[in-house]
Parts: structure tokens; C-alpha cells; sequence
């Protein structure tokens, strides 16, 4: 036999034996697997819940999701009294006793939804959740028909949401054909997850979010609401309005009204409250300005021969710098300006938090642009003015003049955050508390900033923010946004400030955009207040 005719038999042999092996393990397989039938043996799964990951407000309170009744997996074969156990099940479910009696007696395992959960034999249960983003739709985010997440945390956390803080109940049992378990095959519930508490932690604090979005809806159509903690930088509270409802966002794509933008962190004109940065500068340059007296005629006269006016036409007279603050005098604080330059009130802004961006735990940006200092710049007619008054270039976001009016109280910078802790449920993955933090601003500044803004609320335009309990310091605004609605200006009006004055713990900014209605944002920071207190 020739060479080729060896090799030739040898791989037809090798085929021959493959294929043998192959239908001999088909074969075994194939009875296995009939045996079990023909012996009743066939495992059966029936998947009773399932669930996408948690995100928490700072108290562990559900943010993206809600709870909604119970899940019952009801094993038949282990309820000693049907008739009892059908009695109990129609009382906490949408189910008369003689349709669960019926499910019971065919002996198969069966889910019923329910209004509480219960310890009867044999029933297993487990809360159902909703997807249901309702108070902080901007920051929580909201996920697409597919469950994956495209927007705020659900976007940003959506591999571990979607993965490892997930979780599912199933319920395993073996069966002969007909699908009726058989007896002492191990029924066995599987939790894998379902009933963990691991999940992301906002510093979101659902109580005052859920306030702040209800005091919005009442009293602002368009604007924003950001509370934070003084001396962490946390945010607590973030409402925009106007907001969108997570389950309609494709009615929101080509909407007019801009539902979709978080106006948090969205730059806005500051107007007067930008005051706070001009004092600041001066009194870190001298703290004999805090002495400064100026007469306000109603207006005033720059270098480059411009008339600017005072909203109050009639003139302030002489006041002093907390006279000034409290009465919004822009004459006093564009004179003011005009002594330091800009260059150092850009400067002082810009360690106050009111840099040209951030973000929020590098998930959410947040947009500030200050004008940049040049000789030549800053010698443009009507620039140091609109400066010093919150006009011209200078957008900040609400975000933002926490972080400034936070500062102005307590001399720190500390980055805001809007992410607490990541935990499995048994341990802490990663902590987000330190955050950066300089002292930027004197003792002495912030004290007599702190007296500037509590005479603001006392006897200055902001007493109709003056809460009920305790006293607080603040600062008005009205600013010129050069847009227009009915051929009437819509001006971004503001209040921020924090609460309590003695021993701040919030720090709070509301803006109300509109062509009226400019005290509404005293209103709403004075309710805010009194909620706090009575928290």
C-alpha cells in the first residue's frame, strides 16, 4: 500500500471514531435528559423580580424608583391549608379567594402581585419597584426603552446599575412534564442582589428637594433653586423649572420652553448680587473701605463721561458700604469699583468660587464666564461699571453663587458635589467627602460681609425674606438678560444667601426669570428658611 493510501485510510479511520464519539455523548445526552422526562424530572424557573440599581438621597431614601406593593412567588406544595392560605392571599391582593384557590390546586408555582407583604407558609415575598424619577429629574437622569441609562446619574453609573448593583429573585423547582413540582426536589428561592442596599448616594436630601420643587411650581414659571451645606459644599436641593417627567421625554425633544436643561448650572447675568464679590475685594484689599462713604445722587458719572443711574432715581445720599448692600446702590459700588480695578475683583471672584467652569463630582458642569482682564479691555467704555453691578459679559450659575455666597460667610472655597458615597450595601466603595477646600477670605471680611447681608434682609430691599424664625443674611437682585417675551424684558431676578446668620448651615439661591414678579425669589428663600427650621 502506497504512502498516500496509509494516510488516507488513517484520517478515514480518525473520522470515523470522531463521529462515533460525537453521537455516542448525543446519545447519552439525549436519554439523560428523556429519563428525566419519562421520570418526571425537569427543572422549571419562574422569575419572580428584577431591578435596576438604587440611587439614594444623603438618607438612603429611593430617588429613582419608588416601592409599589409586594411580589408573591406562592409555592402550592408548601401550604398545609390551601383554603387559609387563599383566605389570606385575596385579603392583601386584587384577587378573590376562589381564583388563588383555583391557582393553588393545579399544585404549579405562581407570582401575585400584592398590597403588603406576608409569612405565610410557602409564599416568599419581595417589595416591587417602579422606575420613577419624580423630584430631581436633572440630576437622578432617566433611562431609555432598552433600561439603559442616557442622561444625569442613571447615564453616568450605568455600568454598575445595569450590572453589579442590579439584582433578581428566582424561584427553581424541578417538575414532572405537566409542570406541577414534584415532591422533595428542593424548591429553592434565589436572591442575587434583589435585597441588597448597595446602590449610589446623593447628597441630595429628598425632604427639601421635594419642598424646594413645590415651592418652585407655586411661585417661579422659569428658574432655578439650589440649597447647599455652608461648610461642605453639598448640594442638598437642585430644582429647574421648568422640569420634564422622565416617563414623556420625547415631548420635551423640540419643546420651546427648554424642559430639558438644568438650569442649576446654566450661567445666568448676576445683576446686584455680584455686589458681594465687589465688597469682598475691597475689604481684602483695605479694611478701611468698609468705612467708605459715598453720596449717591441717582446716578453717576464714569471717566469716560457715561451717565449711569441708580434704580432708586431719587439718590440713596450718603451711605456707607452695608447702607449701599442693603439698598443695592449702584452708584456707591461703581465708584467703588473704579478705586480697585477689576483686575482684582476678577480676581477675588475667581477664588470665590465664580471660575470660568466646574463641575459637580465630574458628572455635572456647571457654567460661569467672567470677562478677562486686559489693559486694554478694561479701559472700554461702561466695562468696570457693568462689572461691578452683575451686567455686561459675567454669567454665574446658581450653583456657583453658592459655592461664592457660601464663602462670603465662612472665608472657605470648598468645591461643590452632588455625589455622597458609592457602597455595595456592606461597605463603602468610594467616598466623595474630601473635596477641595482654601481659605480664601479673611476673618475680618467675612464677618462684616456677613453684617452687610443681614442688614440686606433687616431693613434693606431683601425684608421680604426675612424668616420667620431665625435671622438670615442675603442679597437681592433684579438683572437686564437682553432677552425679551411681548416686547417686555425678562429679567433674571435673584435672592441668595444663607441661613441661619449666626451659624450658617444653608446656603440658598433662588432665581425666578420673567418680565414680573421680581420679589417671588424673596418669597420663595423666606418659605425655604422656615422650612428648615421646622424640618
Amino acid at each position: 500500500m502506497s504512502h498516500k493510501k496509509s494516510i488516507a485510510v488513517l484520517y478515514i479511520l480518525i473520522m470515523t471514531m470522531f463521529v462515533f464519539v460525537i453521537f455516542r455523548l448525543y446519545s447519552v445526552t439525549f436519554e439523560d435528559k428523556a429519563a428525566k422526562v419519562l421520570s418526571g424530572q425537569y427543572s422549571r424557573k419562574i422569575t419572580v423580580a428584577e431591578r435596576r440599581g438604587f440611587i439614594y438621597d444623603r438618607n438612603g431614601e429611593y430617588l429613582n424608583k419608588y416601592q409599589k406593593g409586594y411580589i408573591l412567588a406562592v409555592n402550592p406544595k408548601g401550604c398545609s391549608d390551601l383554603i387559609k392560605t387563599a383566605e389570606d392571599i385575596s385579603l392583601i391582593s386584587n384577587y378573590s379567594q376562589s381564583q388563588i384557590y383555583d391557582k393553588l390546586l393545579t399544585g404549579v408555582p405562581f407570582t401575585v402581585t400584592a398590597n403588603t407583604g406576608c409569612g405565610l407558609e410557602g409564599v416568599y415575598s419581595y417589595p416591587i419597584y417602579e422606575e420613577k424619577t419624580i423630584s430631581a429629574p436633572h440630576i437622578v437622569g432617566y433611562t431609555n426603552s432598552e433600561g439603559v441609562g442616557v442622561a444625569g446619574i442613571e447615564k453616568h453609573f450605568d455600568t454598575l446599575l445595569s450590572g453589579n448593583f442590579s439584582g433578581e429573585v428566582i424561584y427553581r423547582y424541578m417538575s414532572d412534564v405537566s409542570g406541577v413540582p414534584l415532591e422533595n426536589t428542593g424548591n429553592n428561592i434565589y436572591d442575587t442582589g434583589y435585597s441588597e442596599t448597595s446602590g449610589v448616594y446623593l447628597t441630595i436630601d429628598k425632604k427639601i428637594q421635594k419642598f424646594c420643587r413645590e415651592i418652585a411650581e407655586k411661585y417661579i414659571e422659569s428658574g432655578a433653586i439650589c440649597v447647599s451645606n455652608t461648610n461642605t459644599g453639598e448640594i442638598l436641593a437642585c430644582v429647574s423649572l421648568p422640569d420634564f417627567d422622565t416617563e414623556r421625554i420625547a415631548d420635551y425633544l423640540e419643546s420651546s420652553r427648554g424642559e430639558l436643561i438644568n438650569r442649576c448650572t446654566v450661567g445666568f447675568t448676576p445683576g446686584s448680587v455680584f455686589k458681594t464679590v465687589v465688597a469682598a475685594s475691597a475689604l481684602e484689599l483695605d479694611k478701611k473701605f468698609y468705612d467708605l462713604e459715598y453720596e449717591c445722587t441717582g446716578s453717576i458719572e464714569t471717566e469716560d463721561g457715561d451717565i449711569l443711574p441708580c434704580h432708586n432715581g431719587e439718590g440713596h445720599g450718603r451711605v456707607t458700604m452695608t447702607e449701599a448692600y442693603a439698598q443695592s446702590c449702584n452708584p456707591y459700588f461703581i465708584n467703588l469699583a473704579l478705586v480697585i480695578g477689576d483686575e482684582i475683583i476678577l480676581e477675588t471672584a475667581r477664588k470665590m468660587g465664580l471660575s470660568k467652569n466646574g463641575t459637580l463630582d465630574g458628572i455635572f458642569s456647571y457654567s460661569c464666564n467672567l470677562p478677562e482682564y486686559s489693559p486694554e479691555i478694561s479701559s472700554e467704555s461702561g466695562y468696570t461699571a457693568n462689572l461691578a453691578i452683575g451686567q455686561g459679559k459675567t454669567l454665574v450659575s446658581p450653583v456657583s453663587l453658592c459655592t461664592m455666597f457660601s464663602c462670603a460667610v465662612t472665608g472657605n472655597y470648598v468645591q461643590p458635589g452632588i455625589i455622597l458615597k458609592i457602597t455595595d450595601g456592606d461597605n463603602v466603595i468610594r467616598n466623595y467627602s474630601n473635596r477641595e477646600k482654601a481659605m480664601v477670605l479673611s476673618e475680618e471680611t467675612t464677618e462684616k460681609l456677613s453684617l452687610m447681608m443681614r442688614e440686606c434682609i433687616e431693613n434693606g430691599l431683601g425684608v421680604e425674606a426675612k424668616p420667620t424664625y431665625k435671622s438670615a443674611g442675603g442679597k437681592t437682585a433684579t438683572a437686564q438678560s437682553g432677552r425679551y417675551s411681548d416686547e417686555k424684558e425678562i429679567l433674571n431676578c435673584w435672592f441668595c444667601g444663607v441661613y441661619p446668620h449666626d451659624i450658617p448651615e444653608y446656603t440658598i439661591c433662588v432665581l425666578s426669570c420673567g418680565t414680573e414678579n421680581s420679589k417671588n425669589a424673596k418669597v420663595v428663600f423666606r418659605k425655604i428658611c422656615d422650612f428648615l427650621e421646622e424640618m
